[in-house]
Parts: C-alpha cells; sequence; structure tokens
C-alpha cells in the first residue's frame, strides 16, 4: 500500500490466506494457501474496519511461529463513530455486540512484524459524549436562564409593586421554566395577577403537563377564568422548547449509556487481551452514576475493595442524588458488604450461604435497577429463584375514568362591559376584553391622554383576551381605554396613573 492508500468500511481489509469457490459455489478459505507479506507507507490507513489486517502463517510447519517480515510506515488504523455497522443506526440500539469492532490486526500464529510511525486510534462512542454533554450545558444555560435557585428567590421575594419587573424575568427565561420557578410564580398571587400569570404558562407549555404547577395555579384565592385556563391548557397538545430540548437529552444519555454498556461487555468478551487497566481508566474518565457503579465492579472483580469502597462513597458527595437515587445507593451498599465478605473467604460471588441467601433475597424485593438484575440472575443460579419477563395485555374495556370538572374563576364582567384595572394604576394595566362581543373581528385598542393624544395603539388577539400593558415610564394623570371592532366602540374606561 502507497502513496496515501486507504482501506475503509471492510469486516476485514486484508487476509493473507486465499478464498477458493466450492463445489456449492461458495467461496470457503483455504488454509493449504495462506502467508503473505505486507507493506505499507506514505500515510495509508484502515479505518473503521472491524478487522484491519487478519495475518495467517505459511503452512510449511504449523506447530511454528512465523516471524513475518511485514512492515508498516506511517499507517493510521482508526475507528470512530462511522463505523460501519451503525450506518443507518446513529442512535446505537440494538447494536450487537458481535458486530463491534473486533482488533486492528490478528496475529494467528504470526510474530515479527515492524511498525515505523504507526497510530492506533479508538473514537468509537467520541461523538456521543460530546452530543450529550454539548445538549447538558445548553440545557443548562437555559432552563431558568442558566439559575433556577436565583431565578426562585427573586420570586418568591418580589413585592407587589415589582410585578413588573418580575414578569419581565420570567418571560426572558421563558419558555424554559422550570416546575420549581413556575409554582412560585403561582403562590405569588400578590405580584403576579391571573392575567399575568397565563401570560406566563401560555409562554410554557411544559406548565399544562405538571400535575405540581397546575395544582398550584388551582390553588390561588382567585382562580383562572375559563378562557384563561383553556389558553393555558393548550399547552398539552404542544410539544415546548424546553421539553424539545430535555427529551433530545434523555436519548443522548440513553444513547451514551448503552454505548458504555457495549464497550464494557466488549471488554467482558475479549478471550485475547485482559488488559484490566483499559476499562478502569474508561469508567474513571466518565463523571456519571452508572460509570461509577460499574467501577465498584471492576475494582471489585480485582479483589481491590479498598478502591472499590472508595469509589462507593465519593458517590454521594460527588452526585447530587436524589431521593430515589440515594435509596438505591444505600441498597447498593448491601450489596458492596456482600462481594467484599465473599473476597475475604475466598468464595465466588456465586455461592451464597444460607443466611447470606435470606440477604439477598430481601435485597432483591428493595432494589430496582441494574442491581435487581445482577441479583436476580445471582439468586436463579444459586438457588431457586424462577423469573418470567412481564407482559401486559391489551385492554379492550371500555374507558372508565370519571370526567373531573375543574372550578373556574368568575372575571366579575356580567354586563359584557370592558375591565381594566388595576385603577389606580402605577406600574402595569390589565386589559380584559374576554368578555366582549366582537364576533371574532379584529380589535383595536387606543389609550388616549385627558387632552386627546395617543398614548399607545394595539391590534389585540381575538384569542387571548387580555393585554398587558407595561406604564412605568407613563406621566401620571387620566387616561380613557378605547377598543373598535369594525369601526364602532365596544368598550371604554377611564383609568388614572399615579406615581
Amino acid at each position: 500500500m502507497t502513496n496515501g492508500a486507504i482501506v475503509e468500511n471492510a469486516i476485514c481489509g486484508i487476509e493473507t490466506i486465499k478464498k477458493v469457490r466450492t463445489i456449492n459455489d461458495v467461496w470457503a478459505i483455504s488454509f493449504n494457501f495462506t502467508g503473505g507479506i505486507i507493506e505499507t507507507d506514505g500515510h495509508s490507513a484502515f479505518l473503521n474496519c472491524k478487522t484491519a489486517i487478519k495475518f495467517y502463517p505459511y503452512p510449511l510447519d504449523k506447530s511454528l511461529t512465523f516471524t513475518s517480515k511485514s512492515n508498516f510506515q506511517l499507517t493510521s488504523f482508526k475507528v470512530d463513530d462511522n463505523y460501519i455497522p451503525l450506518h443507518g443506526n446513529e442512535n446505537f440500539i440494538n447494536v450487537d455486540i458481535e458486530n463491534i469492532f473486533e482488533n486492528s490486526i490478528s496475529l494467528n500464529g504470526v510474530d515479527g512484524l515492524k511498525f515505523t510511525s504507526c497510530s492506533f486510534e479508538n473514537n468509537f462512542g467520541l461523538r456521543l459524549n460530546e452530543v450529550a454533554d454539548s445538549l447538558s450545558n445548553e440545557h443548562s444555560l437555559l432552563v431558568d436562564a442558566g439559575d433556577t435557585e436565583a431565578l426562585n428567590t427573586d420570586v418568591q421575594d418580589s413585592w407587589p409593586d415589582e410585578t413588573m419587573e418580575v414578569r419581565q424575568e420570567l418571560l426572558d427565561a421563558s419558555p424554559y421554566l422550570s416546575d420549581t420557578v413556575m409554582i412560585s410564580a403561582a403562590e405569588k398571587e400578590d405580584v403576579l395577577p391571573n392575567s399575568i400569570l397565563t401570560e406566563i404558562l401560555v409562554e410554557n407549555p411544559q406548565s399544562a403537563k405538571s400535575t405540581d404547577v397546575m395544582n398550584a395555579v388551582d390553588s390561588r384565592n382567585t382562580l383562572l377564568t375559563q378562557s384563561q385556563y383553556d389558553q393555558v391548557m393548550q399547552g398539552k397538545l404542544i410539544a415546548g422548547l424546553k421539553e424539545k430540548l430535555e427529551s433530545q437529552l434523555s436519548a443522548a444519555g440513553s444513547k451514551r449509556e448503552l454505548a458504555l454498556k457495549n464497550l464494557v461487555m466488549a471488554w467482558h468478551l475479549d478471550t485475547l487481551i485482559n488488559a484490566r487497566d483499559s476499562i478502569v481508566t474508561l469508567l474513571q474518565n466518565e463523571d456519571r452514576l452508572s460509570a461509577k457503579y460499574a467501577l465498584v465492579e471492576a475494582r471489585l472483580n480485582t479483589g481491590d475493595t479498598v478502591s472499590a469502597n472508595s469509589v462507593y462513597q465519593s458517590i454521594d458527595t460527588d452526585f447530587d442524588l436524589n431521593s430515589k437515587e440515594h435509596f438505591y445507593w444505600q441498597q447498593y451498599n448491601n450489596w458492596l458488604n456482600y462481594r467484599k465478605k465473599q473476597l475475604a473467604s475466598g468464595k465466588p460471588v456465586s455461592e451464597p450461604n444460607s443466611l447470606q441467601l435470606i440477604s439477598l433475597y430481601q435485597l432483591y424485593g428493595n432494589t430496582e435497577n441494574q442491581l435487581k438484575a445482577t441479583i436476580r440472575n445471582l439468586l436463579r443460579y444459586s438457588d431457586t429463584l424462577t423469573y418470567e419477563e412481564p407482559y401486559m395485555l391489551i385492554d379492550t374495556s371500555l374507558k372508565q375514568s370519571k370526567v373531573i370538572y375543574r372550578a373556574v374563576g368568575n372575571n366579575g364582567n356580567k354586563n359584557n362591559e370592558l375591565l381594566v384595572y388595576p385603577n389606580p394604576a402605577r406600574t402595569y394595566l390589565i386589559i380584559d376584553y374576554s368578555q366582549l362581543n366582537f364576533d371574532n373581528f379584529p380589535v383595536l385598542l387606543n389609550i388616549y391622554t385627558i387632552n386627546g393624544k395617543i398614548k399607545e395603539t394595539r391590534l389585540l388577539s381575538i384569542n387571548i383576551g387580555f393585554k398587558v400593558i407595561d406604564i412605568r415610564m407613563w406621566t401620571p394623570g387620566t387616561y380613557i381605554v378605547s377598543l373598535k371592532s369594525r369601526g364602532e366602540l365596544i368598550g371604554s374606561k377611564t383609568i388614572i396613573v399615579t406615581q
């Protein structure tokens, strides 16, 4: 191979063996024709091959190891995320372990190869880390403007005269508000009236899907009107930007977990090389819970109980565990103690005594996820536990759930009139036209000074029913709010703006 030759996406790039056609018209390996010399120079490369080269010795004396004269110079052996078994399966779903790359060079009784300035790179799964980390960073920067604690504190500590500042802060962070912040907003009824709260919830469609958020909304002294509630509930039909980002982040995390699992499995199935340091280094560099638990197991498999215990203890301090994760961490300690006792007694993990079996059955009933599966397999092997994968049958019966009727607030608009509040106003006005009859024609809002000059003109949305106006820069005085549809006056109010 010369002049930058490249062998790419091959099951096996080169084999020093002849294939012959059988009587059944099938190609088969003939071990009567083996051996050969391979030379490369000039920046040749083997890219994303399951095996780059398979050497076989000459058939002169199969009892001897053959010393090859093959010579490799400036040659690159590389595998990355473009590896062909993953083409069309970029999600790394159901990737067969047997299709994971085997090795760059298979010797099969051949030695003496010479390598000069060659490189061997395995970047398989690297893109998954980059994608997942990028999405995680984006999520951290966008949700609640990058600081949930600070934004939540601003909402909780706000005063009624800070309504517009809080409103703007929440809208600036939309549509990426967390449930924590939206619940606090719903609870600040003296700062965020229903119209402004509706604005915020509509900008964050994920709010309609959160039981906790809607419970907080329904706990307000003055409930949302039916019109406001319907606007918020439209979010149930919309996949908001925050939800889409979190879906992408979850998918990337799952793909990365599966890729890590496949790499660990491939290492365990490797019968030729047992470089334990490689798997330990991989897991040490992965800053994720699953990797740390796998690292504990890797340490235990070498009999290093001190390092295993150190990694286990670090999980509780290095990660912000939620209640479920912390319970799992506590249960895992029982498993860790069992493994350490088995190592100390020189017994294999698959041979628990009668007392340990009782403890393992209790742990099996209390834990979840990977640990539960591990203990289940152990009990099936060492005792009488039987297990069948659960399945669900389709429920063909009619829907039985009851319709729940929600109480809604009263607009106070019983005479088909325009509502403008607060009045007097200091920082904001809410123009409520939800109960006016304008037959879905466009509505024009005009606000005049007492001298007849136009201060504000807006074309209102017929689907919302209210408009929030920022008046913090207005001159104190008397103003007239006027609504017209099809050129006819449909509502008018006089309001007073104070300092």
